[in-house]
């Protein structure tokens, strides 16, 4: 099958079942890195591996038959990101680039439950979890109240959030703020179909300020 002609960048994002690492739940990924393990698994032609796309918003706008076609070529997480938690935890979906109007949304929902797969809202959360000045159970509460109105507006699956950005790297107390948010979404958030949110996360591979890895070992989010 023929792809979208963009499709090829997106997927310069994925994950497989393969390559995906765990930290303290099922739920939270990383991206590929150049030294994953093999699959120990024989693989064959057969052989059909669940996987997740990242779609840029900033970058890649989609008609509904792009969408459909990476469904159908077996995505089975699809990733919306490229939209901000503020500070105060107000969820920003760029109008500007986001041409994702709910009607569309809803379609893509339609299409996920026709080829079993899920949706995410990405979220870069930087600004929220630098602002360490500030009333945290007020804000959490606050992004838990709109992480959940953009799941039910977007008619998506849960929430992604994208700490891969090369302006953000969390140290320290950062990391509690993060995994605050983290289980505040496992725990609290419900997915457009009624049932458990999705959390997921990603993480850069490179890491110039430091061992990105060995603080997700440290801090587990």
């Amino acid at each position: 099958m023929k792809l979208p002609s963009l499709v090829s960048v997106a997927l310069l994002a994925l994950t497989s079942s393969a390559q995906r690492v765990s930290t303290t739940t099922a739920r939270t990924t990383r991206p590929v890195s150049t030294t994953t393990a093999a699959p120990t698994e024989p693989s064959s032609p057969d052989t059909v591996r669940p996987v997740t796309v990242v779609i840029d918003l900033s970058i890649t706008i989609r008609e509904d038959e792009e969408y459909l076609a990476l469904f159908q070529a077996g995505v089975k997480h699809l990733v919306l990101t490229r939209n901000f938690v503020f500070p105060g935890g107000r969820i920003f979906v760029p109008p500007i680039w986001l041409r994702l109007k709910p009607e569309q949304a809803e379609t893509i929902h339609e299409y996920a439950l026709q080829y079993n797969a899920t949706v995410s809202l990405g979220l870069s959360v930087g600004d929220f979890v630098e602002n360490l000045g500030r009333d945290l159970n007020r804000d959490i509460l606050n992004f838990t109240l709109n992480a959940q109105a953009a799941i039910n507006e977007y008619f998506v699956d849960g929430i992604h959030f994208d700490l891969s950005s090369p302006f953000f790297t969390p140290e320290g107390e950062e990391w509690d703020v993060i995994n605050s948010l983290m289980d505040i979404s496992r725990r609290r958030l419900k997915s457009s179909r009624g049932g458990p949110a999705i959390t997921s996360i990603t993480l850069r591979p490179e890491d110039p300020q430091g061992d990105v890895w060995q603080a997700v070992l440290d801090h587990k989010p």
